[in-house]
């Protein structure tokens, strides 16, 4: 009897435990639950910050491309302007000097003139020719220094000047520095602020120097 009862407590006590609820099963699955949550949540932040990231990035690569065509377009505003006022002044330096070949040219027929006039005669009807010919190459001189030519000044004993003078012989002379004018073979002329015939001259130079 007493081995019959043990048998049913037996039954009984696993009875409860089938049907008892299983606790720990259930907050391992919220525990579950919970860190499924926390997961997800931080996926989904880290999402969100990889996309701010990635606007982010893309707006400041926009902004570098703006900045730099800003630059490219100052750029080529500048080389513009540049340009323009580099057309400007050669249209300019062509204007200033387009007469420059015929001066040149006038100039030559210049010296023709001063060695005519200064031509030392005793014939009575040479002179009155020579008289008319100084009035004309005088009005002539005086409609070239209207256009801008000026003879240029060159005296024996000047300093040689590479910029004005042009050395056609050489010799030495005791009495006068080395490099000076000894004589001025040829006048040279200005047009305008520019050289247009340097002036041929003799300069005082040691042998072998």
């Amino acid at each position: 009897m007493e081995k019959d009862n043990n048998r049913y407590r037996f039954e009984e006590e696993m009875d409860n435990d089938v049907n008892e609820p299983d606790v720990e099963s259930d907050i391992d699955d919220v525990e579950k639950e919970k860190l499924e949550s926390e997961e997800e949540k931080k996926t989904e932040k880290g999402k969100e910050e990889k996309k701010d990231q990635k606007h982010k990035k893309t707006y400041l690569e926009y902004e570098a491309e703006i900045a730099d065509l800003k630059n490219q377009i100052l750029l080529v505003r500048a080389e513009g302007l540049n340009f323009k006022k580099r057309i400007e002044g050669d249209s300019n330096q062509s204007i200033k000097y387009a007469n420059q070949r015929l001066m040149e040219k006038f100039v030559n027929e210049l010296d023709l003139f001063d060695q005519v006039i200064n031509t030392e005669t005793d014939d009575p009807a040479l002179k009155n020719y020579l008289i008319g010919f100084k009035m004309i190459n005088q009005n002539f001189k005086n409609i070239l220094t209207e256009e801008g030519i000026k003879k240029i000044d060159a005296k024996v004993g000047e300093e040689f000047d590479a910029k004005y003078h042009h050395v056609l012989q050489t010799e030495w002379n005791e009495k006068y520095k080395e490099k000076v004018i000894l004589q001025v073979m040829q006048s040279g002329y200005m047009y305008k602020d520019r050289v247009l015939r340097p002036v041929l001259v003799k300069v005082n130079k040691k042998e072998g120097k």
